[in-house]
């Protein structure tokens, strides 16, 4: 109970954490499951959102209480799985979408109020959206690849004079070797503990966000709130994608197989994305997710789809923001639901995506409908997001659901993991 994840920030290992473990020893004692914990803590997070959309000091005030109160309650769900020993992919799943959900709805909740208090906030929130979203998508792929990749030793003969270091094939070049020193300079420094604690704060997790929402709408209200956070968010984003950037230039050759599955899994693509890739070669198809780059194709590809939509908005029609603003909801909950099936060894089912139109099919829907006129314009986001709702909350959380409950109860896994990238793209289209 004592121990913290490997991953947290520092406001969630140094404040969340010591506050929260009293409340795990309580859950405990209660017989509270970790998945009920994580819905108590989603109507606290709900509650903050409805605090913020008031707008005035002291609802903003008792939301910013609320939203910590739910980062604490989010904190305990897994404390007491830890403890309980009451692992599940539906608990991690459910765990993970609830803290998107609170966190955007949060951003809504924020621009609401401050929309009460006379500013029209719903651009940036949709803004704020779209860039987290992105940079979450690079979170977890980058992390996951990284692992396969810098796990995987190429096998050399001990004959061979050559031992990767003289450069050519496989071997460092000269700009290899001045990343890598950087990459090593870097590495020593994280054992200082401050240097450590600073670069992980400055990465923005979550717990750091969530801190700056509270404290500064709770100080000068949710205008304030949401430009801090984007401030902070915007720097995290150039931080981070410029380290990995950095990282990948040091990397050679194809990644291992389970890492090209990882990412084919999140192409999203409907039967447009379906034909076209039908007429690139087998081994093209397998090639794209294994090269050095490929783990940010599925965070290009959630920025071209959901920033397409932010663009045609605050340029054509911003009095569809905040339309906008829940068309784009719905999709990025969807994104989200198919990245940790992805991390499970699970890929969304090829009916749903195609329903959804995926990626592609949105995307030429929203532009023929901007051709068409504001009001077709109009009509598409306010239809599309209801039935993308029903689709990617209800459909697919009930289809997730009975598949895990079909897993619990079958010791033979219902979707397997594909052997090679190859599979997945012949089986799913992509």
């Amino acid at each position: 109970l004592q121990a913290n994840r490997l991953d947290d920030g520092f406001y969630s290992t140094f404040v969340v954490r010591k506050l929260s473990k009293p409340l795990t020893r309580l859950a405990i004692r209660l017989g509270l499951s970790p998945n009920l914990i994580t819905v108590i803590s989603l109507f606290v997070g709900l509650g903050a959102a409805a605090c913020f959309a008031l707008g005035y000091r002291w609802p903003v005030v008792i939301g910013a209480v609320l939203l910590q109160l739910s980062l604490i309650i989010d904190c305990v769900d897994g404390e007491v799985a830890r403890a309980t020993r009451k692992f599940s992919a539906l608990g991690a799943w459910l765990d993970a979408s609830t803290d998107r959900v609170k966190e955007y709805l949060a951003y809504a909740g924020l621009a609401a109020g401050a929309m009460v208090l006379g500013s029209d906030m719903w651009p940036l929130a949709l803004i704020l959206m779209v860039i987290q979203t992105t940079r979450h998508m690079t979170d977890y792929d980058f992390s996951r690849v990284q692992r396969m990749r810098e796990a995987k030793v190429e096998p050399r003969d001990v004959a061979d004079p050559d031992d990767g270091a003289a450069g050519g094939a496989g071997g460092w070049t000269s700009g290899d070797r001045s990343i890598s020193s950087a990459m090593e300079l870097s590495a020593r420094m994280n054992g200082r503990s401050a240097i450590r604690w600073f670069k992980r704060a400055i990465h923005l997790p979550i717990g750091e966000r969530w801190l700056i929402i509270s404290v500064v709408a709770a100080l000068f209200g949710p205008r304030w709130a949401l430009l801090a956070l984007f401030t902070g968010v915007s720097l995290a984003l150039v931080y981070v994608t410029t380290g990995r950037i950095l990282r990948t230039a040091t990397w050679h050759g194809l990644a291992p197989a389970a890492a090209g599955v990882l990412l084919a899994r999140q192409f999203d693509g409907g039967p447009i994305a379906a034909l076209i890739a039908r007429t690139l070669p087998v081994a093209t198809r397998e090639r794209i997710w294994l090269t050095p780059s490929a783990w940010a194709i599925p965070a290009l590809l959630r920025l071209v789809e959901l920033g397409f939509v932010t663009i045609l908005v605050l340029v054509w029609q911003q009095s569809l923001v905040v339309l906008a603003f829940w068309w784009v909801a719905v999709f990025t909950f969807h994104h989200y639901d198919v990245l940790y099936r992805a991390l499970q060894g699970y890929a969304m089912p090829r009916w749903l995506t195609w329903l959804g139109l995926g990626w592609d099919g949105r995307t030429i829907l929203l532009l023929f409908a901007c051709v068409l006129g504001a009001s077709i314009f109009k009509s598409t986001l306010s239809i599309g997001a209801g039935v993308g709702a029903l689709l990617f909350v209800v459909v697919a959380s009930v289809q997730w659901l009975v598949t895990q409950q079909q897993a619990n109860n079958n010791p033979v896994p219902l979707n397997p993991a594909p052997l090679n990238p190859a599979e997945r793209t012949g089986k799913d289209g992509t």
